[in-house]
């Protein structure tokens, strides 16, 4: 059930300790939207919300939302397009279907969404992407729980890309089949080419398209993660590739989350900066972009309570290895 609120915050969800998979959002007049998973319902089930904060605090709640009966949220994602419209994103099991709801405004002293829109996606929903050609693409990953409640035959176990249309959202490419993905992020390069980032056993795989994601003929390893890469992608407005990743020290309990740059597509990165460093679960990042400075939101869970990050920092910091502009800063906001 999709409910609108746009209400203040309460201190109980303020201190509410099982917050996780985190995304941020950011609108034209600089209002900063996160979606989170949190609080269990009185059935067991977690429910979604969007919170979002017009200064330093996150004093609002924009959206509510809960499974019905015998069903849960696996995922839930903010994105804001280039006309300024808050999309609201989530997936639900068993049924195995994502859904969708846009507020047309997302400066609007009151936020109105639209009706509440069903998507072919898979319940794993990455970042969606607008290519130069205004062609809005989303990526999506079929889980492992989906596959033993998907009916559709040609909905195995893999990732999707998914275009708008004036019908919709309808699947136009099938990138990878039979093994686990996840963190499905798509990115529009400067010379035009599509690419697709997937966590796969190994670390993140590459997928390259020259034709609008028509077809994806190039397939490779990138070389920039570990087996527990959990990791967001971005191409800034200099050029250059932000990747921020979750390296898992192998046999140990140790979690380090960092920011990277790379001048030369990932060839080499000629930054990094840590952002967490110790022994908490750290949830896949999100990130988002406004000018020169970097919006990344993840979530971390030190056995005791899970509570969500936010991140703000330049292109420079990264380079530096540490954060110097006026107003960057890590915070818990949840």
């Amino acid at each position: 059930m999709f409910t609108l609120e746009n209400r203040k915050i309460s201190e109980k969800e303020l201190s509410c300790s099982g917050k996780a998979l985190p995304t941020v959002a950011l609108s034209r007049e600089g209002r900063v939207f996160v979606s989170y998973l949190c609080g269990k319902t009185d059935d067991g089930a977690l429910r979604a919300k969007v919170a979002y904060a017009d200064g330093a605090a996150f004093d609002k709640i924009a959206v509510n939302i809960e499974a019905g009966e015998g069903s849960f949220i696996e995922n839930a994602r903010v994105w804001i397009d280039p006309e300024n419209r808050l999309w609201v994103m989530w997936s639900l099991l068993p049924e195995a279907c994502t859904k969708y709801c846009v507020c047309e405004n997302a400066d609007a002293e009151c936020l109105e969404f639209g009706e509440v829109t069903d998507t072919p996606l898979g319940t794993l929903i990455a970042r969606p992407t607008v290519c130069s050609d205004g062609t809005y693409l989303f990526g999506s990953g079929v889980s492992i729980k989906e596959t033993k409640t998907r009916v559709e035959g040609d909905r195995k176990r893999g990732a999707y890309i998914g275009k708008l249309t004036d019908e919709g959202i309808k699947i136009c490419n099938k990138l990878y089949g039979n093994t686990s993905v996840h963190d499905v992020m798509c990115l529009v390069e400067n010379n035009g080419k599509i690419e697709s980032y997937l966590r796969v056993p190994y670390g993140i795989e590459r997928h390259t398209s020259s034709d609008g994601a028509a077809t994806f003929p190039a397939v490779k390893d990138s070389g920039y993660g570990d087996y527990d890469s959990r990791f967001a992608v971005a191409v800034l407005p200099s050029g250059n590739l932000l990747l921020i990743n979750t390296v898992h020290l192998l046999n140990t309990h140790h979690r380090v989350l960092t920011a990277m740059l790379s001048k030369d597509h990932g060839r080499s990165f000629a930054g990094i900066m840590p952002l967490y460093d110790g022994n908490g679960k750290v949830s896949a990042p999100d990130v988002c972009i406004c000018g020169d400075v970097i919006y990344a939101v993840y979530a971390i869970d030190d056995g005791v309570a899970s509570h969500v990050y936010l991140s703000k920092f330049t292109e420079g910091d990264i380079l530096d290895g540490k954060l110097n502009i006026v107003g960057g800063e890590t915070k818990k906001i949840f």
